[in-house]
């Protein structure tokens, strides 16, 4: 298991030293077994506007999970979210993403996936 957690925080605008951006992140990866890992990824960000007046803050979110199904075939699950409903980043969003992907190992060193249509 591992746990990394990171914490930034300073003066973020153009041509300004007003307006202080906190983001925070952290991530988690656990293999229960050799042939299985899990991740979470959690994101925490706010800052004041460079007026001073109003707050912006996001969030998101990310899980992912792999498995080994045989020596030469894995698969892999990824699902993340992203809430920034104040606009922080120039347009309000919410966003939602879910990804299946299939690996194969052709022989040492060589890996192909993809991602189902």
């Amino acid at each position: 298991m591992s746990w990394f957690n990171t914490f930034y925080t300073g003066p973020e605008k153009t041509s300004t030293n007003n307006g202080h951006r906190h983001f925070y992140d952290t991530v988690l990866t656990v293999n229960p077994t050799t042939r299985t890992s899990l991740y979470a990824n959690f994101d925490y960000g706010r800052e004041n506007a460079p007026s001073g007046r109003g707050l912006r803050e996001w969030v998101a979110i990310g899980v992912a999970g792999r498995i080994q199904t045989t020596e030469h075939t894995a698969l892999a699950l990824r699902y993340e979210n992203y809430n920034d409903h104040q606009g922080s980043h120039r347009k309000a969003a919410a966003l939602n993403s879910f990804t299946l992907t299939g690996e194969y190992k052709w022989c040492k060193g060589s890996l192909a996936t993809g991602v189902p249509a």
